[in-house]
């Protein structure tokens, strides 16, 4: 079986608080996009084998792919077993939850190959128990997550052309970003917050808009994860001088930064000088929204 395991893009991330268990009560739109990595599951009798091209990933029972695949075997008893080879194109560590996607993508398809008969609630709450943005990839298209991301509410979002993901080849370590922005946020009174419904606005609005103007882009973890990583606010703020780029902003808890591109942007010359400027180590895409 051959499988498309998408990465995705927070269009909208607002952290309401630190919850009892450790973890961020959070409120994010996510949508997937049209570049991924390639996954390909073979039923062997016994056991997981797993083998990964493109990054140098450890591909042992510690691997989310590794996980997921043992996840669906206890929940249904099944004894086989299954070969899975992932191409990875999806960069590491760069908020686009790449890891997160091929843990989805496998539990759907051991289940589907294994005949394992578990439901989309199964799924989802085997899901819930390995990771915040699993649940997402479940579901197809865009959705508003809540709680520490595994509620997941799919919604319908008019297409807004295509995006061009940035990212620097280095990653940004997704518990840091939380426990500093939780350190910073401390000394910071928040007043009343308009729902993700309210604020997203990106249907009815010619320009998406920057951060700070009260438009559609908003993740808080940008200014703390910027704070640090001095690349990043360079990066926005490049994209954001650029003809055809309507917005930019980063994505989750980086370090990769999405600019959301006009219907008249001139893809080739764009990506050329986009590439001049962050030099060859990074990754630069262009993907439409999976809607």
């Amino acid at each position: 079986m051959e499988c498309f395991s998408p990465a995705k893009v927070n269009l909208y991330l607002h952290i309401l608080g630190k919850r009892e268990d450790g973890f961020h009560e959070l409120e994010t739109l996510m949508a997937p996009l049209s570049v991924g990595d390639e996954m390909t599951f073979e039923e062997i009798e016994s056991g997981t084998e797993l083998t990964i091209e493109g990054l140098e990933l450890d591909a042992g029972p510690d691997n989310l792919i590794w996980k997921a695949a043992d996840a669906v075997r206890r929940k249904s008893g099944t004894e086989k077993g299954i070969r899975i080879k992932v191409k990875k194109r999806i960069p590491l560590g760069g908020g686009l939850a790449g890891g997160s996607s091929n843990a989805a993508t496998t539990l759907q398809a051991c289940n589907e190959i294994w005949k394992a008969g578990l439901s989309g609630m199964d799924l989802h709450e085997l899901a819930a128990s390995m990771g915040s943005d699993i649940n997402f990839f479940l579901e197809p298209g865009a959705a508003i997550c809540r709680g520490r991301g595994e509620i997941v509410e799919p919604i319908q979002l008019d297409p807004v052309g295509r995006v061009l993901i940035l990212n620097p080849g280095f990653p940004v370590p997704t518990p840091w970003a939380f426990q500093a922005y939780a350190k910073a946020a401390s000394a910071e009174k928040k007043g009343d917050e308009l729902p993700v419904k309210v604020t997203w606005e990106i249907q009815q609005s010619e320009k998406i808009g920057k951060q700070g103007e009260g438009a559609a882009c908003r993740n808080d973890l940008e200014k703390v994860v910027a704070a640090k990583y001095y690349w990043i606010s360079g990066a926005v703020d490049f994209l954001n001088q650029q003809e055809g780029v309507r917005g930019a902003m980063m994505s989750g808890s980086g370090a990769s930064v999405v600019a959301f591109l006009s219907e008249d942007a001139d893809e080739v010359t764009l990506r050329g000088r986009v590439k001049d400027w962050a030099g060859p180590r990074c990754w630069v895409e262009v993907a439409e929204f999976l809607l």
